[in-house]
């Protein structure tokens, strides 16, 4: 009876375990939509270094997300951190271009400018040549409960705004939202309030759920001896 007593014990600690991992993990979603964040654990030591401003392009992000004419807006995760990415047109073949963004998070930090002179709280003002890209890298973001909210305005050459989602984390996995207008209110979120993350790996709630249900099927097999 001890013994049984105790495996129920070790396994209703786990389950619990379980569901408050679940619980603590969220959901990153934008205006609704679920979107998963490129895993970059690895491979880059910082998000600027996956930003490559100004490196094998002159004044221009190289991500390879970049779009002509476009706002593309993606998310990324490091030693867990979430960034957001914003690029704005693309090098080399975009028009010349300039678009004013206002910005406000609950949380985080805007960590990068393309050209901080257009930068102010709360606000950027971007101008970019043709064949130049202009962008921006927010963060200081982790797993708790946070809201990032973006609002364009005075747009020149600019089409419109597409998310970029990764299956699995993965930059295979790429793949980009319909395009959105320009004029519509952007807000990116993190959910803790009990929804699981498709942002980052989680493993950990399937290993304790195996463990669980081996150590209920022990129990019932030393009772039926």
């Amino acid at each position: 009876m001890k013994f049984k007593s105790f495996v129920s014990s070790v396994a209703t600690a786990l389950v619990l375990s379980v569901s408050t991992f679940s619980a603590n993990a969220g959901l990153l979603t934008w205006n609704g939509n679920e979107i998963e964040a490129l895993d970059l654990n690895g491979s880059y030591a910082s998000f600027e270094e996956f930003f490559d401003y100004n490196n094998a392009k002159p004044y221009s992000s190289d991500t390879g997300f970049e779009q002509d004419d476009t706002v593309v807006l993606f998310i990324a995760e490091l030693n867990n951190e979430y960034g957001v990415f914003g690029t704005i047109s693309n090098y080399f073949s975009g028009s010349v271009g300039a678009l004013t963004m206002a910005y406000s998070g609950t949380d985080g930090t805007m960590l990068f400018v393309d050209d901080p002179a257009e930068a102010a709280p709360g606000s950027i003002s971007f101008t970019y040549g043709s064949g130049r890209s202009d962008g921006f890298l927010y963060g200081d973001l982790f797993d708790t409960e946070w809201d990032f909210t973006l609002d364009f305005s005075s747009p020149t050459n600019i089409d419109g705004v597409q998310f970029v989602s990764f299956d699995g984390g993965d930059l295979s996995g790429a793949e980009y939202s319909a395009l959105s207008s320009i004029n519509d209110q952007y807000i990116i979120s993190n959910d803790v309030s009990g929804n699981n993350s498709d942002g980052l790996p989680i493993n950990a709630p399937g290993t304790l759920v195996m463990l669980s249900m081996s150590l209920v099927f022990l129990s019932l097999r030393r009772g039926n001896s």
